[in-house]
């Protein structure tokens, strides 16, 4: 009971930082006169289909901005690379090709918008990657920079940690999965999640057994949906990837702890599971929690759901 009170207590101390924060964000945005970033308006393709490598691409709709209003940007630099699943034949990053100023529009808010197009074909040439190399789960990462007309270039490494969430929606960098887009529509809509395996924290399980959510569609490949973390703690967003045979979860920050660094789940040592792309009536998840324990004295441990579409 203590070690939740003392969660309770790292709870409420995160929601007063939360408050700096903004005021931390509302600086950031008065010292753009000293930068300039890119805005994600919307991701339209984050999967190179492992099927249809002919024609399958990564698009995303970016805005500019800077101290005059777009008149600083002189270019954009995309680059990309490959960090193989198994590890071996990673390829360091390259220069995929520049975008001048000149091939921006002017968006609805009167900044530059630009929509960033890379086929499968662009990336596997710039890389120097064959088709047959490629495997489920493999990922293209690609990274972008904004030059400025005084010489300047801002890209993930000094855009300032602020820039990469909240308004801006703007982390400079985009990991683009090799898998098979699921069908649309499917493993979407409400679910009844069971418990299969679960350890207790703080006497709590890792959600409410047999409650119903709503799975929604964050990407072709990618689904979520909110839940009350140790049934106690609602807004928590639990993510997974499909990818073409296998399931697996994304790393989630609980935004909590006692006093040393935030609790999260990952997939940690549990392997992602089989699931059929053509049924989507169930499925499962392994995953561990507390993979970082937030200083909560805490161990990992295994939490296994299973889905049933409703």
């Amino acid at each position: 009971m203590k070690k939740l009170q003392y969660l309770l207590l790292a709870f409420l101390t995160i929601s007063l930082v939360g408050c700096e924060d903004e005021d931390k964000i509302a600086l950031q945005v008065q010292n753009v006169e000293t930068g300039a970033f890119l805005r994600t308006l919307e991701l339209r393709s984050g999967v190179y289909d492992l099927y249809n490598l002919g024609t399958t691409e990564f698009a995303v709709v970016l805005e500019e901005s800077d101290a005059s209003d777009g008149d600083e940007l002189e270019s954009m630099d995309v680059y990309v690379a490959y960090r193989d699943s198994d590890g071996d034949d990673d390829v360091s990053e390259v220069l995929v090709k520049n975008v001048p100023a000149s091939e921006f529009t002017e968006g609805e808010s009167g900044l530059p918008n630009y929509t960033l197009v890379v086929p499968a074909q662009e990336a596997l040439s710039a890389l120097g990657v064959s088709e047959d190399e490629l495997a489920p789960g493999d990922q293209f990462q690609f990274r972008l920079a904004v030059n400025t007309t005084k010489g300047q270039t801002f890209t993930s490494t000094n855009s300032g940690a602020n820039l990469s969430g909240l308004f801006f929606s703007s982390p400079f960098r985009y990991n683009v999965t090799v898998g098979c887009p699921l069908p649309e529509g499917t493993f979407t809509g409400d679910y009844k999640v069971s418990l299969l395996s679960n350890g207790l924290a703080f006497g709590l399980p890792y959600l409410q057994d047999g409650m119903t959510v709503s799975l929604n569609a964050d990407s072709r490949t990618v689904r979520s949906f909110e839940f009350a973390w140790l049934t106690a703690y609602g807004g928590q967003n639990l993510a997974f990837e499909f990818v073409c045979t296998e399931v697996g979860v994304l790393r989630g920050n609980t935004g909590l702890g006692c006093g040393a660094g935030s609790i999260v789940w990952a997939q940690g040592s549990e392997s992602p599971q089989p699931f059929d792309i053509t049924d989507d009536s169930s499925f499962t998840l392994k995953f561990t929690d507390f993979v970082e324990g937030g200083g909560c004295g805490v161990s990992p441990y295994t939490v296994e759901l299973l889905f049933e579409k409703q």
